[in-house]
């Protein structure tokens, strides 16, 4: 969901608190044409960084050993 105003205004009109669980209770009541699918570049965006970040997990642990 792109558009958190929505949770927030139903959070208000629920009177609940903002947490994990009252959040998914409310998505839960959202219908599907409320949110929209996300498109294949946007999957693509979200995959990208994912071989980066354990690249860069992989050799800041290969420099902390040597270091020690």
């Amino acid at each position: 969901m792109r558009d958190t105003r929505i949770l927030r205004k139903l959070r208000l009109e629920n009177n609940m608190k903002k947490s994990d669980e009252n959040d998914a209770v409310i998505l839960s009541k959202i219908s599907r044409d409320g949110s929209r699918l996300l498109t294949i570049q946007e999957v693509e965006k979200k995959d990208k960084p994912w071989p980066l970040i354990n690249k860069y997990e992989l050799l800041s642990k290969r420099i902390k050993t040597l270091k020690t």
